[in-house]
């Protein structure tokens, strides 16, 4: 009887190794499968750490230009926000101190309510700039969403001592996600072809300010004027 327990305890050990075996594979597979096989054009160069290209390349979509890759990075950051923050107001409010007073609350729920509309916003604005310029106010208006989201995370903990966890993810998801947009900005064709010609010493009698440069389809980026 002895050795038949143990037999059976033997097989049991057995197969929950060989289900968890399994399962580990699985794991592995989906993980292979979700991470792209070769870093999108539009991801590399810079510092940018390899973990960050990979989230890059997801990103960008497979675009084939400049403007589509960054109008899918910015597309993917939109959705994200639109569908989180509604809820995430909700649960921010109900989160904060019981202790604190009504108009606190509400106070802080309208601070982040204002900046993740701005950060919204500008996230619009980011899909205008990226087609008619100028590039140097692309740049600036993607790193600003990151800032915006920032204002409610901070309204929070200097009123409510400690940071809701949901509040503090989100904002950490869309800063993470804007950095990766950032990297493929730096492949904006406008912004390149500025800085070959920086560097050949055409604005000598210009201040050579990159803000003057605008639609990215003007002959201005692809010819000498």
């Amino acid at each position: 009887m002895m050795n038949f327990l143990k037999k059976n305890a033997l097989i049991g050990v057995m197969l929950l190794g060989i289900f968890a075996l399994s399962f580990a594979l699985h794991v592995e597979a989906q993980i292979k499968s979700e991470t792209p096989n070769a870093i999108d054009p539009f991801c590399t160069g810079g510092d940018a750490e390899p973990n960050m290209q990979a989230v890059c390349t997801k990103l960008a979509g497979g675009g084939k230009t400049w403007e589509e890759a960054a109008t899918f990075s910015i597309n993917r950051i939109m959705r994200k926000a639109n569908t989180s923050v509604t809820p995430l107001l909700a649960t921010i409010e109900a989160k904060l101190s019981p202790s604190m007073e009504a108009f606190k609350k509400s106070q802080i729920v309208d601070v982040c309510k204002n900046s993740y509309q701005e950060a919204i916003e500008n996230l619009q604005k980011c899909r205008t700039l990226i087609k008619d310029g100028p590039f140097s106010d692309y740049g600036s208006t993607l790193t600003s969403i990151s800032t915006c989201v920032e204002d409610c995370l901070n309204a929070i903990f200097e009123e409510n001592g400690q940071h809701i966890e949901e509040a503090f993810k989100f904002t950490k998801r869309i800063q993470k996600l804007v950095d990766v947009a950032l990297i493929i900005s730096k492949k904006d064709p406008r912004l390149e072809n500025y800085n070959v010609r920086l560097a050949k010493g055409e604005f000598k009698d210009s201040p050579g300010d990159p803000s003057l440069i605008g639609p990215i389809n003007q002959n201005f980026y692809g010819a000498n004027p």
